[in-house]
């Protein structure tokens, strides 16, 4: 997710790496900042934003949101508010 990757860049940059514009989009910049930072806190060397890399630099992960916005959908309501359209064939 976007936002985690911005976070993830704000703290690399407070930690002293270089993972090229905050702009909260993975690049080689990023990957090999993250590849760094593992070595260097002697974590397996990844070069992702994994679960254990991400408690290290204190990002708390989030969750991608759904189009219903935290909202469940009222019954018999799909995405786009149409149900789809059923054709029997005899």
């Amino acid at each position: 997710m976007q936002a985690d990757v911005r976070a993830a860049q704000e703290k690399l940059k407070d930690k002293g790496y270089d993972p090229g514009p905050v702009d909260g989009i993975w690049g080689s910049r990023t990957a090999a900042a993250v590849s760094e930072y593992q070595r260097k806190e002697k974590m397996a060397v990844t070069s992702r934003l994994d679960t254990e890399t991400l408690g290290k630099l204190e990002v708390t992960a989030r969750k991608p949101q759904s189009p219903w916005s935290g909202k469940k959908p009222a019954a018999g309501q799909v995405l786009g508010g149409r149900l789809p359209s059923l054709f029997f064939l005899a």
